[in-house]
């Protein structure tokens, strides 16, 4: 029964499907009649193979499906594990990419909690496949991580090669080149490890089959003196000589054949002791290379931090809170303050990137900053914004036909506290104020967000569409907007990643809407009790999802 099911799995491999149906058919129906669970589902396996290798497809559906009831009536995890991926390969060959990646998450939450790293790597490997199949490169991105993670953990160097080419091809249509690099260094670097495997493999072979050939030279070797002795019992004369000469020759003969093949294995064993050198030597330069950056980095955070958290500038301003998030260690959202006389100044600021690239542009908004509001005692918005895009286009070479098209979305905003006046100008960055209904509205304001429920609405003061940066064309100045503040009034400056991270039910953008509904309802609040408010919030929405980008949201509150 079982070598019947055996010759059929042989004859698939062999691409025979007629004669592989005949032989697991037959076993199929000898392991029901001996109620043979595990040799059921082996040929039902093969038998849907058949039919999905000879794009029956719908039959091939049908047979995975009875073998995935009876994988899962009878507790075989693993069985049912491949079960769903082979099913999700049907759909995925019928076109049917969201609903095949149904069947693989059921795959995965089976094989996660049991210690099957390659086929769990295997099952997030499809899964980024079919993301970016879809173009929803996030979720791609987030499922190609778990496979090199679980590919880790199985080291299993074919599939850690795999998995990164993926990862690579996700981050270039990303356009996070970096990434694409790093993960297509990290493939090759694997393949290099297979191959190193695979000689070895072979070496052994090589010396596995001159044991076969010595086993082979041996029994010729008894086989004549079989012989030999045969002969000798009939011809004790001459023949006996003669028989002896032939049998020394033949020992020459296997000894030359034993030292050229003892020659042929100590060469592949330097060879490979070589390889292994190298590999070692790749692997550790690439781990020393790694922990050097990452210190650097660290060090980049720590400078970061030190000249964001001013704290004795933003305790001038009064009631306030700032909730920052970074995506990576550094950060390309930046926030300022300097307060001087009875003016309050600060500075919210999205660099191009994030991480080390945003980081570095977010270090010349801070020098230059310092040096136009502190050292030139600039204290007009839009002024300030423009000697910021000069210093910027001049310190990065933007001129001429190979713009780099760098720098940074900013609000900056001057409070008046005698006056209890607000200049705002605006980078591509708004101004939100919230405030009671019954309050005038400015006539800057382009758009009000209210509720039923709150006798707040929100105000919006659009910036001009231009950012702190290289722009086509001649530069236009930017513009200030004078705004009357009233006590209660609280005023709102953000980068984009808040409103712009995935997650949800649905796995989608959050958007301004629900987050201005948030700001509005959750004004009851104190301030330090806000801050909680909006951090949970973010979190509740992102999920297990990764966060997108630096989010940094500054509230102040007028009293």
């Amino acid at each position: 029964m079982r070598s019947t099911a055996t010759l059929g799995y042989v004859f698939m491999k062999l691409q025979d499907l007629k004669r592989s149906d005949e032989y697991s058919q037959s076993a199929y129906k000898l392991a029901k009649k001996y109620k043979d669970t595990n040799l059921v589902l082996s040929t039902l396996n093969v038998l849907s193979l058949n039919k999905k290798n000879s794009n029956r497809l719908d039959k091939a559906m049908e047979l995975f499906q009875e073998s995935l009831d009876l994988a899962r009536a009878s507790g075989n995890i693993l069985r049912e594990s491949q079960t769903l991926y082979n099913i999700h390969n049907v759909l995925s060959k019928q076109g049917k990419i969201e609903e095949s990646l149904e069947y693989l998450n059921r795959s995965i939450a089976l094989t996660k909690g049991n210690d099957t790293y390659s086929e769990t790597a295997i099952n997030f490997h499809g899964l980024a496949y079919g993301y970016f199949e879809l173009g929803q490169l996030n979720r791609a991105a987030a499922a190609a991580d778990s496979a090199i993670e679980y590919a880790l953990l199985s080291q299993n160097y074919e599939v850690l090669s795999a998995v990164y080419v993926n990862r690579s091809n996700i981050a270039g249509e990303q356009n996070d080149f970096y990434t694409a690099w790093a993960c297509m260094t990290n493939a090759y670097v694997y393949q290099d490890s297979m191959n190193v495997l695979q000689l070895r493999d072979a070496s052994d072979k090589a010396e596995s089959d001159f044991k076969e050939e010595a086993r082979k030279i041996q029994d010729s070797l008894n086989k004549v003196q079989q012989k030999i002795e045969l002969k000798n019992e009939r011809d004790l004369g001459n023949q006996r000589v003669k028989a002896r000469e032939n049998l020394i020759w033949v020992f020459v003969l296997a000894f030359i054949l034993v030292l050229i093949a003892g020659c042929f294995i100590i060469r592949n064993l330097q060879l490979i002791k070589r390889q292994n050198a190298l590999v070692n030597s790749q692997k550790e330069e690439i781990q020393q290379q790694h922990t050097e950056i990452r210190d650097s980095i660290d060090y980049a955070q720590r400078i970061q931090a030190a000249m964001i958290n001013k704290r004795s500038e933003w305790d001038k301003l009064g009631t306030h809170f700032i909730f920052f998030r970074p995506k990576d260690v550094v950060s390309g959202d930046f926030y300022w303050a300097h307060n001087k006389g009875v003016l309050s100044i600060w500075v919210v600021a999205d660099c191009t990137g994030h991480g080390v690239p945003g980081a570095f542009m977010s270090m010349l908004g801070f020098g230059f900053l310092n040096e136009i509001v502190i050292e030139r005692n600039c204290s007009d918005a839009a002024e300030i914004l423009n000697l910021l895009r000069s210093k910027i286009v001049a310190a990065l070479g933007e001129q001429g036909e190979n713009q780099a098209r760098d720098g940074m979305d900013v609000s900056i905003c001057i409070w008046n506290k005698k006056s209890n006046e607000l200049q705002y100008a605006g980078a591509n960055n708004p101004l939100w104020i919230i405030r009671h209904k019954s309050t005038e509205t400015h006539e800057s304001v382009k758009r009000i967000t209210s509720t039923e429920e709150s006798a707040l609405h929100l105000l919006e003061i659009e910036p001009d569409k231009i950012p702190v940066g290289f722009v086509d064309g001649s530069s236009k100045p930017f513009t200030n907007k004078a705004i009357k503040l009233f006590p209660g009034d609280t005023i709102v400056q953000l980068t984009d990643g808040y409103a712009d991270q995935f997650g949800g039910p649905q796995g989608k953008k959050m958007k301004y809407a629900p987050m201005k509904r948030l700001l509005i309802d959750m004004q009851s609040q104190q301030f330090d009790q806000q801050y909680q408010t909006l951090s949970k919030s973010f979190d509740d929405w992102r999920g297990d999802l990764e966060q997108v980008d630096d989010v940094c949201v500054v509230a102040v509150k007028v009293s």
